[in-house]
């Protein structure tokens, strides 16, 4: 089983040291595990619009 932390710094608000927003787990499928917090960008703000949260998500 490979694990892929995904944590993006670009865009969205910064994850804590110890915190990653999503994690994938390959083999045999794909699974991409992701927090359940709000969708920040990187000032902290929520998207306006429900694609623009989800797009951060």
């Amino acid at each position: 089983m490979k694990t892929i932390a995904r944590n993006p710094k670009a865009g969205i608000y910064p994850a804590a040291p110890d915190y990653i927003h999503a994690l994938e787990v390959q083999a045999p499928a794909r699974f991409l595990y992701v927090s359940g917090t709000m969708g920040l960008d990187s000032k902290g703000a929520p998207g306006k619009t429900l694609d623009e949260q989800l797009d951060l998500i």
